[in-house]
């Protein structure tokens, strides 16, 4: 036993010297760095594309076909019928009907841009111009039994069948946008680029409804005519907001998902004008009586796109290429502010649609950077 303790007490000392020796010696030889929060925070690699010795530009180019839809465009109804006298006044008995209204085609406009790529994180400016422009005109005519009754007449001969009702339809946008954005990777695969922007647009729309021929109140008759030009003109300037999403499925092929929500503070110009020529019970009447508003709304922009994107570089990657084609939805928020027709009844009566404007349809694009 005596020939273990020493063993056992070297043991123990080696052991608790380290320990000892901290307590001991607490400060540190060298003065310890302090991290730098701006330096150590993790960055997300950029996504966009890099080329090599270039001047940090590109342009974009867009052909759209969109299919424009609008409610509140209602000209006239189309309906089998029946007349009676009360009272020594003509009255229309409706049976079944169908209200006609502006069907819009496919039309076609552009997007072209303008883009900076900086050296500051990384960061890109997009300055961007859209137009498109979209005519449209519809008719219906009273055959037999069934007739046309307008809908957005002057009262003053709008209380009664037509020969014929013709609606037509002009829509003009320009939408000036400038984003900043950042694209980064968040896996091997996915790639995100938030934006936030300043958008202006102007939307102007003017709806051209004549009613032809007034079909059986009291001494009306052939050469009566109703036309009515209604414009709604609108112009805002905001903020948007979006985030653009690229999925890579490999040789240089990937699936895009693109969403944002832009707010406009702006002002409607809204005004309506009537065209009246009839006569009654041997009294002309010629007139030509207008009714205008003007005031200032926000109104909301969504912005959706999917479809497949294919990028290339050349030129030993001085040059990159990319073509995309996809669907785009666009929705305009409360654009048609256009005044109602009165009545008999009321004189002042005023109630505004207040539908959406949607646009929808295929984008085909290019981007070169160099």
């Amino acid at each position: 036993m005596a020939t273990r303790l020493p063993s056992f007490s070297t043991c123990a000392l080696l052991l608790s010297a380290p320990l000892l020796g901290d307590d001991i010696n607490p400060v540190p030889t060298e003065m310890q760095r302090v991290p730098d929060p701006r330096k150590e925070r993790q960055v997300t690699p950029s996504a966009r594309p890099q080329v090599q010795g270039g001047i940090n530009l590109y342009l974009t180019g867009d052909w759209l076909y969109f299919k424009p839809q609008e409610k509140g465009l209602t000209y006239a109804l189309e309906s089998n019928a029946t007349s009676s006298t009360a009272l020594g006044t003509n009255i229309w008995n409706l049976g079944n009907g169908k209200y006609k209204s502006t069907n819009f085609d496919w039309s076609s406009g552009f997007r072209v841009g303008i883009g900076w790529n900086t050296k500051h994180d990384d960061w890109d400016f997009l300055l961007s111009w859209t137009r498109f422009y979209a005519h449209e005109k519809n008719s219906v005519a009273s055959s037999g039994s069934t007739y046309v009754f307008p809908s957005l007449g002057d009262p003053t001969i709008a209380l009664g069948p037509v020969a014929s009702a013709t609606a037509n339809f002009q829509l003009h946008l320009n939408q000036i946008e400038l984003a900043l954005g950042r694209e980064f990777y968040v896996s091997r695969a996915l790639s995100l680029k938030p934006l936030v922007g300043i958008v202006t647009s102007w939307i102007d729309q003017k709806y051209i409804t004549s009613y032809d021929t007034m079909l059986g109140i009291g001494s009306l008759g052939a050469g009566t005519f109703n036309k009515n030009t209604n414009k709604n003109d609108f112009w805002g300037t905001g903020l948007k907001g979006g985030m653009n999403t690229q999925w890579d499925l490999g040789w240089g092929f990937s699936i895009f998902g693109n969403g944002a929500l832009s707010i406009l503070y702006g002002k409607f110009d809204v005004k309506k004008t009537s065209d009246v020529s009839a006569s009654v019970q041997g009294t002309s009447i010629n007139k030509k009586p207008s009714a205008r508003d003007d005031f200032h709304l926000a109104r909301y922009i969504a912005d959706v796109s999917l479809g497949l994107r294919f990028d290339y570089m050349f030129n030993d990657d001085r040059i990159h290429l990319g073509l995309q084609g996809g669907w785009e939805n666009h929705i305009y928020f409360g654009q048609n502010q256009m005044l109602t027709s009165s009545n008999i009844y009321n004189a002042g009566l005023n109630e505004p649609a207040n539908q959406d404007l949607t646009l929808q349809g295929f984008a085909l694009s290019a981007r070169l950077d160099f």
